[in-house]
């Protein structure tokens, strides 16, 4: 750890000697043509200044109610263990389809591991539907295979079908109002913002403030600060 921490300071100093120069003589045109604020003041004034306020952080250290981030954990997995409960009635029967075609085309046409990923992307290797994946969502969402909904697809810059809010959305809007799709599309970004918030937003609902101990300055701690609830979908309160 400590010679990654190493490293990246050395890079940023060596990005520094070759940026600095280029902030200088952007300043230099941009007051040259009457400008009385350039990037250089923002660097100087703005993004260093806040470096001491980090140091002393880092320094103080971060209070965490480890209490209130497990009890946070328990009741976001128990919602996560719910949604895919809802997804698994609303459109298990589509999906099971959907494994038994890939399991008697993986079983009848695909002999070798290159020719399974060349005819059915992202297929897990025992055939089974995972929601965690984009490839299989999109087969899901927009294949003319058993069971899929065969909507139209938005794709990525890349080309390839995209399953990102926004498409999803898009899908949804290809449907009645209330249709199977519309729910599943609700459920899939409900789910998607509780398994963030499981990797790293119960950490930051548990930080209360600085921990309270003096810095190597010696300056006075900061109060504990009390963060309002940051996911009130999940009826999490405070």
């Amino acid at each position: 750890l400590w010679k990654y921490g190493s490293e990246d300071v050395d890079n940023a100093a060596e990005a520094w000697l070759v940026l600095k120069g280029k902030l200088e003589a952007l300043d230099a045109a941009l007051r040259a043509q009457g400008a009385k604020l350039t990037p250089l003041n923002y660097f100087y004034d703005e993004a260093m200044s806040t470096e001491r306020l980090l140091a002393d952080t880092e320094l103080r250290g971060i209070r965490v109610n480890a209490k209130l981030v497990e009890e946070i954990r328990t009741r976001l997995a128990d919602r996560k263990g719910q949604i895919r409960g809802e997804l698994k009635q609303l459109v298990g029967g589509r999906i099971h389809q959907l494994e038994v075609y890939w399991a008697e085309a993986a079983k009848s046409e695909l002999k070798t591991a290159k020719a399974k990923a060349a005819r059915i992307p992202g297929i897990h290797k025992d055939c089974k539907f995972l929601w965690s994946s984009g490839q299989h969502l999109a087969t899901l969402l927009y294949s003319t295979q058993p069971g899929c909904f065969g909507l139209t697809a938005t794709y990525t810059e890349a080309g390839s079908p995209s399953t990102d809010d926004l498409a999803l959305e898009a899908a949804a809007r290809q449907t009645p109002t209330g249709s199977d799709v519309a729910r599943m599309v609700e459920l899939l970004r409900e789910m998607r913002n509780v398994s963030k918030n499981l990797n790293t937003g119960t950490l930051i609902v548990g930080m209360f403030g600085s921990a309270p101990r003096a810095t190597s300055r010696g300056k006075t701690p900061l109060p504990a600060i009390r963060p309002r609830s940051m996911y009130p979908a999940c009826e999490i309160e405070l």
